[in-house]
Parts: structure tokens; C-alpha cells; sequence
């Protein structure tokens, strides 16, 4: 984790060493939005970038599948998401602007789903530079279970090291 170069938002293994779960829903894009937070429900949550386990050609940005939430993969991880600046040792900030998501036409290997779009962001976030590490996994499952967040039992928790938790947080 985080032995190549970070890209220009300084977010470290964004391509191809796990399938980052995302919090919307899988829809076509209907062009250009703002602040977007995908459709309100669905049978299959995204998932981005490619892993270690996909073609060259899906290790991109924006490649995307879909997979069931309850499900798991060791090929699939998250990457946390702030909108405060509370407790963010290994957090950057990313701040509102406007961006271009999707792949050209001409781009080898695109998916007809990675139609390019325009993304406003109109406030920052504060986004994890790599992924969450299985120790980081485990302070947030215990934290969850602690909480009262959890659904499952802390050792179901422990044994889920995929970093997958749309099974037990609700």
C-alpha cells in the first residue's frame, strides 16, 4: 500500500489494488452533476478502480461493476470519507471544484458505462489517502460493535478482513 506515486489529489492506489466500495448505488449517469450522491436505492452498490485480480485494462478511475452489499471479495476494500476535519492522520483535503469523471470513447478497454460527465463538488471533503488498512478495519468493526452499529457478532467482524462492512453496519 502506498509504494507508487499518490495521484493529484494525493490519494495513493487508486487503480488496481482493490475494488473501492462506493456508498451509491449502480445507475447509468445521466450527465453532469452536482455534489452527487447516486440514486436513493438498488440492487448493487459501485465499486471502482479494478484490484490486483483484474486486466490492466480495468485498473482505472472509471471502471466500474457492481456487487451485491452484503456480499465479499478479498479483491474489495473502502476508503473512508469525512466532512470534518476531526481526527485525520492519514486524510486530504479535496476541495470544491469541478472535474471531469468518465472515459473518452476513444479510451481502449472503456466500458459503455463510463460515459464522461461533469462533477461539481460545491463544499470539500476529506478523503483517506489509501485504503483501510485491516488493522484500521478492525478498530472501526470493534468501535461499531461497541456502539451498537453492528449487526453481527465482533467475531463474525474479526473474520471479515476484506474491509467489506455493508454487511453489518446499517
Amino acid at each position: 500500500v502506498a509504494q507508487k506515486l499518490p495521484n493529484a489529489w494525493s490519494l495513493y492506489d487508486m487503480h488496481g489494488n482493490l475494488w473501492e466500495w462506493c456508498n451509491d448505488w449502480y445507475a447509468s449517469y445521466g450527465g453532469a452533476v452536482t455534489d452527487p450522491v447516486g440514486p436513493g436505492a438498488g440492487s448493487g452498490r459501485v465499486l471502482r478502480g479494478g484490484s490486483w485480480f483484474s486486466y490492466a485494462r480495468g485498473c482505472r478511475s472509471a471502471r466500474r461493476n457492481s456487487h451485491n452489499p452484503a456480499g465479499s471479495d478479498g479483491s474489495f476494500g473502502f476508503r473512508s470519507v469525512r466532512s470534518d476535519s476531526a481526527n485525520l492522520d492519514d486524510f486530504v483535503y479535496v476541495a470544491p471544484g469541478t472535474f471531469t469523471m468518465g472515459s473518452p470513447l476513444s479510451e481502449p478497454g472503456r466500458s459503455a458505462d463510463e460515459t464522461q460527465h461533469q462533477v461539481i463538488l460545491t463544499h470539500g471533503i476529506y478523503v483517506q489517502s489509501t485504503e483501510v488498512m485491516n488493522q484500521q478495519y478492525m478498530e472501526m468493526a470493534q468501535w461499531a460493535y461497541d456502539q451498537g452499529f453492528a449487526t453481527a457478532t465482533i467475531t463474525s467482524l474479526r473474520d471479515n478482513l476484506d474491509g467489506s462492512t455493508q454487511e453489518f453496519l446499517e
